[in-house]
Formats: C-alpha cells, structure tokens, sequence
C-alpha cells in the first residue's frame, strides 16, 4: 500500500490514460463510418463507372455549335511546348554509359 501511496501521481496518471484510450475507441468507432468500397465485392466496384459510359454514349453533341458565331470568335490562347533534350536511354544505368 505505501508504493501506491508513494506513486499516487503516476498511477492516476496511468488510470487517466487507460479510461482516455477506452473512451477513444468508443467514441472513434461511434462516429467513423465504414467505408462501403472496402466491403464491396468486385463484380459491384466498376457498376458505377459502366453506368457512366453508358450515359455517355447514349449523350450526342450537337454539331451546330461549332458553326455559331461565339465559338467561331474564340481564341486559342495556348503556347506551343518546346523540345526538351532526350536524356539516357536507360536511366538506371550506371553514370558513365551513354
């Protein structure tokens, strides 16, 4: 009984420690929702992405807008990107070798 008398400090330390990380875990597991993904089987992870293709494929575009005034008087803003020198054949390779 005198070493708990003694290290009263670090036990009620200890004890607040404990009752922390018991409260954490049931708090975190209270307010963290699963992920649906990680569940999910395989045939069921792509089913979004084909209803997407299907939607756009069905999607047509009408081509008289491209022969409307507004897109005519568009300017194209963009830089051409100029050659950059060609670096090793084989970057790994030792420094040295062509």
């Amino acid at each position: 009984m005198q070493v708990l008398e003694k290290n009263k400090t670090a036990v009620e330390i200890i004890i607040g420690f404990v009752l922390v990380v018991v409260a954490y875990n049931l708090f975190s597991s209270y307010f963290v929702s699963t992920d649906v993904s990680l569940t999910a089987s395989p045939t069921t992870l792509g089913a979004d992405l084909l209803k997407m293709s299907q939607d756009l494929s069905i999607a047509n575009l009408d081509q008289s807008l491209f022969a409307k005034p507004s897109y005519t008087y568009l300017t194209d803003f963009s830089t051409p990107i100029p050659r950059e020198p060609v670096g090793r054949t084989n970057p790994f390779d030792t420094i040295g070798q062509p």
